[in-house]
């Protein structure tokens, strides 16, 4: 009898862990709320103001496996995209990776390399940070600068713009 409640007690553990893994196999990753030429994101990942209240990263919108990457608010049941980076040149697939590109712009590579979208002024600059804030803006700035210091492109999540300095 001790027998067949031990193996209970096993085949309950084992499906806890392995529901456990499963959920952490497939859950997004969140990786602060700045992008770096260090630290890009993949689709997957997704980067979360400071207050939690705005999420950046990739998605699909219902009925379609093309992929986006946006703003949106993080704290509502129904996700509501606030800003998205490459409306009219989706990737096909979940190859997409957001990073400082070579250049000190935002940049987002499908799979194969190739540049979907991009922002930001063309410099020799390798050290541009992207923070999102808890205003929903999200800002491309030289590394160990202020925010409001020049940046070098601010998203207006208002007005869903995107402002550049020449």
């Amino acid at each position: 009898m001790g027998g067949k409640k031990n193996m209970h007690r096993f085949s309950a553990l084992t499906l806890f862990i392995f529901s456990l893994s499963y959920n952490i196999s497939f859950t997004k990753a969140i990786t602060g709320d700045t992008i770096s030429p260090t630290h890009p994101i993949s689709d997957g990942d997704f980067i979360v103001s400071n207050d939690g209240t705005f999420e950046l990263g990739f998605f699909s919108l219902p009925n379609n496996t093309n992929r986006y990457v946006g703003i949106w608010y993080a704290k509502i049941s129904v996700q509501t995209y606030v800003w998205i980076a490459n409306r009219d040149n989706p990737i096909k697939d979940s190859s997409g990776v957001l990073k400082i590109g070579n250049y000190g712009n935002l940049t987002l590579f499908d799979g194969d390399g190739k540049i979907v979208w991009s922002v930001g002024q063309s410099s020799t600059s390798t050290n541009s940070t992207a923070v999102l804030h808890d205003s929903g803006n999200l800002i491309l700035k030289e590394a160990n600068t202020s925010d409001e210091a020049q940046p070098l492109c601010r998203v207006m999540m208002i007005q869903q713009t995107l402002i550049c300095r020449l």
